[in-house]
């Protein structure tokens, strides 16, 4: 190595060394998407504690033990995988398209749980029912318990 390129040489070690500083600085344990959304997961072992499921093309299914968590899961910015089908277990027990059900608030003492119906013949009963879009809108916008 001549001389002329030696400053060079280290310029670029040392340049390499400060990249790969600064890059595992902030170096942790994922929590990304995945992560996130296997937290919020429902780990009960009674299938009746499930209200909702969310499926991906690569296979992976998120189950819910309360459809407030599915509906800030699907309104994240990031997810898992595409998509692929959306399932709820309606006020009577069936399992649902989410988006074909009408979702309302449930008040149970001081707080309030996200409801799945079949049909607008709750609407009655419940109040204000929602689409799924419209409350898919209003969980992307961080609103999904305000409504």
């Amino acid at each position: 190595m001549s001389l002329i390129d030696r400053p060079a040489y280290l310029l670029a070690l040392a340049l390499t060394a400060g990249a790969a500083g600064v890059m595992l600085t902030n170096y942790g344990p994922h929590t990304g998407p995945l992560v996130q959304a296997r937290a919020a997961q429902c780990d009960a072992p009674a299938a009746r504690a499930i209200e909702g499921q969310i499926r991906y093309d690569s296979g992976l299914v998120l189950r819910f033990c309360s459809l407030d968590a599915m509906f800030a899961q699907l309104g994240a910015m990031e997810q898992p995988g595409m998509v692929r089908g959306v399932y709820v277990r309606a006020a009577d027990g069936r399992w649902l398209a989410a988006a074909g059900a009408r979702y309302g608030r449930r008040e149970r003492g001081a707080s309030a749980s996200l409801l799945a119906y079949a049909d607008n013949a709750a609407e009655a009963e419940q109040g204000r029912l929602l689409s799924y879009h419209e409350l898919l809108a209003t969980c992307a916008g961080g609103n999904c318990s305000r409504f």
